[in-house]
């Protein structure tokens, strides 16, 4: 009898070392994921309605950011804020190239859209910009919803490519907006 005892003991032993290393396992692809692939981002304003509301939760595809460095206008980027140390999601609207113009109080970002043809957004007063070409390497990210009183570009300044960390993706949370982009 002692021996099936013995047995029972090596083999619950055996069980709980592999539950463990199993569970190691996972966590440390987990961490790798989450550094390499994929991190969530919680969104507390409206400033990037319709796409993303507050209280949204997105899934920021980190991967293609780390290994191609293509940011084109239009995408919606997670991107560090240096000047005041803040991580944003915001869209590109301004390219290196565009030409930030100043007349008056007004600053406008001129550039050529996919057809060549020249266009101009309005960017209001935008106290973090000068006038000048966009620098190699700098983007100019806005808010959606340009009369928001969020931070951007405006009042913090231009997001070179080496602070754009991921690409927006998909809704996670609330589940009713897991499939809809309205």
């Amino acid at each position: 009898m002692p021996k099936k005892s013995e047995k029972l003991k090596r083999r619950r032993r055996r069980a709980r070392k592999t539950f463990f290393t199993v569970l190691v396992l996972l966590s440390l692809c987990a961490v790798i994921v989450r550094l390499l692939v994929f991190e969530t981002y919680y969104f507390s304003s409206d400033a990037m309605k319709p796409a993303y509301r507050k209280g949204d939760i997105a899934l920021m595809e980190k991967y293609e950011m780390l290994t191609e460095n293509k940011v084109e206008r239009g995408d919606i980027v997670l991107s560090k804020f240096e000047s005041a140390d803040l991580r944003l999601v915001r869209r590109v609207f301004g390219m290196p190239g565009d030409l930030i113009d100043v007349r008056g109080e007004e600053k406008f970002l001129v550039y050529k859209d996919g057809e060549g043809v020249m266009r101009e957004k309005a960017l209001g007063n935008a106290p973090g910009l000068v006038y000048g070409t966009l620098p190699e390497n700098a983007f100019l990210l806005l808010c959606d919803d340009l009369d928001s009183t969020q931070d951007d570009s405006r009042t913090l300044g231009l997001v070179y490519l080496t602070d754009i960390t991921a690409e927006a993706g998909s809704i996670l949370w609330p589940p009713s907006r897991m499939f809809r982009n309205d």
